[in-house]
This record gives C-alpha cells, structure tokens and sequence, in this order.
C-alpha cells in the first residue's frame, strides 16, 4: 500500500475540486481551501480569524441561513444538500453547502463543504419555469374554453366586448384595457378596465390597429392591440397594457390575438343576426318585434287616425339603471331580463296593442284607440309588471292631426327624458301641440 505523505494530503485539501471551511462555534472561520478563496476572489487573511461563514454567503442566502441551518446545526449538528449563494467579484455562485457542528469542550468546531450547483439550479430554474409555462398554458385553455362558451351564448356587442377584455386580463399580465367598438361611423369604449383611473389607451396607435392591416400590434413589449375582425370587417379593437415594470411576452400575445379573434368573430356573428332579424321583423332576444316592424305598423296607425279621428298615443319606455345591472349581474343575465320583460308584458297589454323592443334597453308601445288618460293607466300596468325589483321611465305623446311618426317619436322621447331627469321609475306625459286639445 503506498503511503501517501502530509504534503499530497494537504495539497488534495487545498486543490480539490470543492471548497472547504472550518470555523469555530461561533462560526468564524479558522481555516480555508485555495478553491474556496479561488471562487470568492479572497486571500486566506481577508477571512481567516475575521469573518463567518455566514459572511460569505450572498444576503438572501445569508438569512435563510441564519434562519433555518443554524436552527438544525444546533439540533441535529447538521444541515446537509442546501442550495447557498456565495458572494464573489463576478456575482453570485451557487453551491450545494453540507455542514456539520461537532460538539467538543471549546464549544465545537463547523465544518462546511461546497460544491458548484450552477448546473443544478439552472436546471432545477429551467424545471420551475417549465412548470409554470404549463400551468399558464393549462390556464389560457381553461379561459379560452370559457370565452367560446359565453361568446356563442350573447347576441349583445357591448356583452362581447366585455368578456373579451375580461378573459384577455385574466389570460395574461395585462392588467388594463379598452375594448372599442365601431357605432356607426364612430368608435366608442365598449368595455374598459383601468388600473389606477388615468390609463388612457394609445389613440393614434389604436387608430392604425383599426385598419387591420397587422393582426397584433405591440409598442414596447408593454402595450398590445389587436382588431376584433372578421370576414375582413373590422367589428372592435383590443388594447391591453402590462403593469408597470412588466411586459407581454410571446404565449401572452398568441392568446390575446385568439381572444381577439374570437370576439370579431363573435361580433360579426351578432350583426349577421341583427340583418336577419331586420329583415323578419322580429327582435331575435325578445321575439318582439322590432323597430323596423313597429315603424311599418306605427305608420299605417297613423294613417288610420287622420282617416277616422281616433286616437293613437305612443309611448317611449326605457329600463332604468340598466347598464349598472349588467355590470353587477353580467350581460346574460341582462338578456334574460329583457327576455322576461317582453314576455310578461305581452301578457298586460292589449291584442290591439303593439310592444316592440326599439334598441338596446329601449321598448316602444303603440296604443290605438287610446288617448293620455288611458296610456297612462296601460304604462302604470307594466311598470307594476317589472320583474326582480327592476324599474322603468316613460315618456308618453298623443298624436296630432297630420303629425308624422318622427315628429310624434320625438315628442315621446323628450317625455321620457324629462322621466329620467326627475328621477326615474315614473311616467311623463308630452304636452300636446296646437293642433291638438289638451286631455
């Protein structure tokens, strides 16, 4: 057997391929391998009799050690396979420490081995991050699954703007956004998030994103946008902005861009709807008839009055606060609303009697036969019908002789804006014209 002299066992000390340490039970360090000071980048007596063993290590290291290592040195005299940062000129080194206390009179001695885990935490970092672009992935599923299920469940454009914007957020790191929709030859917000109340989406940005000429704009990594098109219409736009600080990164624009699509689609599928339901003649949420049918009829009542002299009066109902009680229930639960409303008010007003729902919230009700007195006893009649503590206002107008219907329409509306602004859930009547006698 060769013997191997103090020499080569002092040089495999100094030279091996970790770093070692003793201390004295108070930790502070009383001798030191050349690999160990190799890796701090510290002669032997800038540690030596000067510094702790918790000293070398970086501060994150260095209170996890204080608060958990010396807890089991002192019960268990060991702590063994615990990942540690040191503190060197290049930054932080990770390693895998394994220290012993061994008991003796002077109070014990600390013993400390290290070996490089660079390799390790790179993977075990690689692994987490692995984990966690799964459990998003898993995530953004379970929202798209949700986002197609509500979608194909509302006809109401301000209904899919919200789910939109809310499964976009939810979806990523955004945590602001807008959601534009197109009203005509404007734009308007048809859902909004804000994060502190001042969050103004990028116009001129936005503006461009409506022209669809890129599916996915991105302005610094930070702020999104996306057209809500379809078919080669553009129905909406999508902004989403990260908090301060963060970005979006590639998995978040590709789950924006297919929750934009899915609400262009949706919103396209919704104007298909109303087109159809203009051309029948009927509301597709009510089964009402619509403001192109009650239009037609109103008209021809009108006719009949001139004719004959018998009254015709025309009443403007509206819901009140009924974008609030979307925001609270949400918007299927909206839709329902008006699906009750109808169906029981066509059960209150006569056979004579035409309900339509005008738009959005807004119904209009032509009463032939009828003057003031007994419209308002009709209105008085739905108003007690409301469903689940719901209110409405209403403006009613008589015609006149040779009044046309937009004339008669907007006497009925500035009755029921006048119903709004004394405070809702009541009916006003229009004054009538001087052709016209007062009831």
């Amino acid at each position: 057997m060769t013997d191997l002299g103090s020499d080569t066992f002092e040089e495999l000390f100094e030279d091996a391929p970790c770093g070692y340490l003793s201390a004295d039970a108070s930790g502070r360090i009383v001798r030191v391998n050349r690999t160990l000071l190799g890796w701090l980048g510290l002669e032997a007596r800038d540690i030596v009799g000067v510094r702790r063993l918790v000293d070398l290590l970086a501060p994150g290291s260095r209170r996890y050690f204080v608060s958990h290592c010396e807890a089991l040195l002192h019960r268990d005299g060991r702590c063994s396979e615990v990942i540690m940062e040191l503190e060197t000129p290049r930054g932080g080194l990770p390693v895998m420490m394994a220290a012993t206390l061994i008991a003796g009179p002077d109070g014990g001695r600390l013993r400390a081995t290290m070996l490089p885990a660079a390799e390790r935490v790179g993977y075990e970092r690689a692994l987490r991050e692995a984990r966690s672009s799964e459990r998003r992935a898993r995530e953004r599923m379970e929202h798209l699954q949700e986002i197609t299920g509500v979608l194909a469940a509302t006809l109401v454009p301000a209904g899919i703007a919200s789910v939109v914007l809310t499964e976009s957020l939810a979806g990523t790191r955004a945590t602001t956004g807008t959601v534009l929709l197109r009203d005509g030859e404007h734009w308007a917000a048809a859902a909004h998030r804000p994060d502190d109340g001042t969050v103004e989406p990028p116009g001129e940005q936005m503006r461009a994103a409506l022209s669809a000429q890129a599916p996915l704009l991105s302005l610094d990594g930070r702020d999104w946008i996306a057209p809500l098109e379809a078919d080669g219409r553009v129905h909406g736009v999508l902004w989403v902005r990260a908090a301060r600080g963060q970005v979006l990164d590639g998995d978040d624009a590709a789950f924006l861009r297919t929750c934009a699509s899915q609400g262009g689609q949706a919103l396209e599928r919704a104007r298909l709807f109303d087109v159809l339901s203009e051309l029948a003649g009927t509301d597709d949420l009510t089964g009402l008839p619509n403001r192109r049918a009650w239009d037609a009829v109103a008209r021809r009542e009108l006719a009949q009055m001139r004719r004959t002299g018998r009254p015709v009066c025309v009443a403007m109902i509206d819901l009140d606060e009924f974008k609030a009680y979307n925001d609270t229930h949400g918007h299927p639960a909206g839709d329902s609303l008006l699906r009750e409303l109808a169906s029981g008010w066509r059960g209150v007003i006569r056979d004579v009697d035409v309900l339509a729902r005008y738009g959005g919230e807004e119904f209009a009700l032509l009463l032939p036969g009828c003057g003031v007195p007994a419209g308002v006893g009709c209105i008085e009649r739905l108003r007690r019908d409301m469903p689940g503590g719901t209110t409405c206002s209403a403006g009613l107008a008589q015609a006149a002789a040779g009044e046309s219907l937009e004339d008669l329409l907007e006497r009925a509306d500035a009755a029921l804006y006048r119903a709004k602004r004394a405070g809702r859930d009541r009916i006003e009547t229009a004054p009538p014209t001087e052709e016209q006698p007062a009831a």
